[in-house]
């Protein structure tokens, strides 16, 4: 983890790009992430760069949920 910055600067094969994003199934988008190799120019490689949409139905109950499980866990 400490080199992670070192090997984004040097545009090493380990080190890539992720984004996750959640979103109440009603709002799930026809495009995503199909920009990003705009934004993330120096990351090439195949693999370099990698997205998921995931659709909740109840995305609010969901966060409620997920904030009981860490509120528990702390």
């Amino acid at each position: 983890m400490g080199s992670l910055a070192e090997q984004w600067v040097d545009e090493e094969k380990s080190a890539g790009a992720g984004v996750s994003v959640a979103l109440n199934a009603t709002a799930i988008p026809t495009k995503a992430f199909h920009l990003a190799h705009e934004h993330f120019t120096t990351h090439k490689h195949p693999g370099a760069l990698q997205g998921l949409v995931v659709a909740i139905d109840d995305l609010e109950g969901f966060a409620h949920q997920v904030r009981k499980y860490v509120w528990t866990a702390l």
